[in-house]
């Protein structure tokens, strides 16, 4: 985690703090933050490892277009957080630019230190997917429902840098209050 949030803000000092968060396009490689990280060679899909859950399945090189993009450590796509314990989506810093694109743009963050950028996991269906979805979802939706492996220690990082392991109660005081996940 700790070394994927160094890659995240070299891209940011790259590209003047933003990185998207959301991009329906499955023929663009920058359509999540690893996307954008394996299209500015900070990434590489043969070394999925190092930015995906260690319980991928299938544990395979990805195809650098078609795959790759959507695995890798859930992000807080939706700008989720809790201020003052009311659950709030950051309009602030998740802006839409374009049909179905969202960027997340870090300058424009409050408060880095509490904001939960990626977090370990994968979905029910043991693959790991770029999108941390904290409140809803059917299991047929992609993400949904969201697994940790240990509700006592869900490896997170933060917008700045940090990375930490967070308990249930603290993933509901900063992430989201009445987070839905499940624990293998």
């Amino acid at each position: 985690m700790k070394q994927q949030m160094l890659y995240t803000q070299m891209y940011l000092d790259q590209f003047n703090g933003s990185i998207i968060s959301e991009w329906s396009s499955s023929s663009v490689q920058a359509r999540s933050w690893v996307g954008c990280l394996l299209s500015a060679g900070y990434l590489s899909a043969a070394n999925g490892k190092e930015w995906t859950c260690p319980d991928l399945r299938p544990r395979r090189a990805l195809d650098e277009i078609s795959e790759a993009p959507d695995y890798g450590y859930g992000q807080n796509y939706g700008a989720y957080r809790v201020v003052e314990g009311v659950n709030q989506q950051d309009g602030t810093i998740r802006i839409w630019i374009a049909s179905s694109c969202y960027i997340m743009n870090f300058k424009k963050m409050r408060s880095p230190s509490s904001f939960i950028f990626i977090a370990d996991g994968k979905t029910s269906n043991n693959l790991c997917h770029a999108k941390l979805t904290p409140q809803w979802g059917p299991a047929t939706w992609a993400a949904s429902p969201w697994r940790a492996h240990n509700s006592n220690a869900v490896n997170t990082a933060f917008g700045d840098g940090r990375a930490a392991a967070l308990n249930r109660n603290e993933l509901e005081q900063t992430l989201y209050n009445g987070i839905v996940y499940a624990v293998d």
